[in-house]
């Protein structure tokens, strides 16, 4: 009788404490998305860059247009527990040179 009564109370005890492990996670993982973007890498971007160049420092762009000559770079990232950090740099071409740029 009481090893039944035992079994009965562990049986019911078991979903109690799996569902409770749900509620409360302890691990939340790290997202990064884009194109990583440095502050070392925004200093020595420069007017008059050629493509290449510009490929060689930040990688493919995330976005273009059609002619090519609007590219688009955007870094996001969250830490599991903390703030989201959001880079975005537009990019102009004039004739395969950089002609500007806005970083945000």
């Amino acid at each position: 009788m009481v090893k039944n009564f035992l079994k009965v109370i562990i049986i019911s005890l078991i979903p109690i404490f799996s569902l409770c492990g749900c509620q409360y996670p302890l691990y939340k993982a790290d997202i990064q998305q884009g194109n990583i973007i440095k502050d070392e890498q925004l200093s020595r971007l420069k007017l008059g860059m050629t493509k290449f160049e510009v490929k060689s420092l930040f990688g493919s762009p995330m976005l273009n247009s059609e002619t090519d000559d609007h590219w688009l770079y955007v870094y996001y990232y969250k830490p599991g527990y903390g703030k989201s950090h959001r880079k975005k740099i537009n990019l102009g071409f004039k004739k395969n040179q950089l002609s500007y740029f806005q970083a945000k």
